[in-house]
Order: structure tokens, then C-alpha cells, then sequence
């Protein structure tokens, strides 16, 4: 298997083919591996990523909320997006694309089944909103950025 990582995404996906633009200050993880690797049914699998997502993450919330997995792709702190995971096959390969806010709570554009509607906005939230060392950080980018 391989991982690559990126510090910032402009040409992301997400499900159902929605773009996924997202600055730095986040995780960007895509890792590959066999099919034949997984210790779960395929099937199982964006439930087993997101549960190790989830368990990462509520070791460095220090408010007490408590994370949930939004089925099948999502991960939610206090019911705002803050991580997605997308799996896709190609040939013998698994691809598996984790987003994580951790510095930044990026817009999210909800699904509608209206053409015509204007794109609704689900609330999303990043990890430095739950932890003062990540808020620190993420007030010194803010602060750089400025300069």
C-alpha cells in the first residue's frame, strides 16, 4: 500500500461527483492499497475508516462533544461536517480519500434534488474549534496571512 498527502485541495471530489475545494490548514490523505488487504467486506469498509477517523478525533476534542459517523461518508462534531472519506476502486486497487478540517471549517454545499434551487449550505466545523492548541495555530495562520 502507499499514502499520499497534500497540504491544500483544488481539483478534490466528493460524493455524487460535488467538487470538494479546500485551503491549507486541513488533512488531504489519499491511501491505496489491494483489495485483497482490506480485513473487512468492501462493503463494511467506509463504516471501519470512518470509526478509526472518528476514535482519532475524539482523543484530540477537549470540549466533551462527542463525534458521530453520518453514514455512509461523513464524520460529524456537534452535527457539522468536519471529515469526509470517499472510496473508489480502480482495477485491483482501493483508493480511500480522507478530508479532515482541523485548522479550517471550509463551506460545504449540500445535495438537492431541485436543479433549479440555489445551493443550500451544510454547516461544517474544524477541529481548532474544539481545542484551544488548535485554535492557537490557526489564530498564528490567520494572523501570518494578514501580513
Amino acid at each position: 500500500f502507499f499514502a499520499v498527502g497534500a497540504e491544500s485541495q483544488t481539483k478534490g471530489r466528493g460524493s455524487r461527483g460535488r467538487v470538494w475545494l479546500a485551503p491549507k490548514g486541513n488533512l488531504f490523505l489519499t491511501v491505496c492499497m489491494q483489495r485483497t488487504a482490506v480485513p473487512v467486506p468492501i462493503t463494511l469498509l467506509p463504516l471501519r475508516v470512518g470509526l478509526i477517523i472518528a476514535s482519532c478525533m475524539n482523543k484530540r476534542i477537549t470540549t466533551g462533544t462527542q463525534v458521530k459517523l453520518k453514514w455512509p461518508n461523513d464524520i460529524l462534531i456537534d452535527s457539522k461536517k468536519a471529515c469526509g472519506v470517499l472510496i473508489e476502486t480502480e482495477g485491483d486497487m482501493l483508493v480511500i480519500g480522507i478530508g479532515c478540517n482541523v485548522l479550517v471549517a471550509p463551506a460545504v454545499n449540500a445535495a438537492t434534488n431541485n436543479a433549479n434551487a440555489a445551493p443550500l449550505i451544510r454547516p461544517s466545523t474544524c477541529l481548532a474549534e474544539y481545542n484551544p492548541a488548535y485554535a492557537e495555530v490557526a489564530a498564528q495562520r490567520r494572523k501570518q496571512q494578514e501580513q
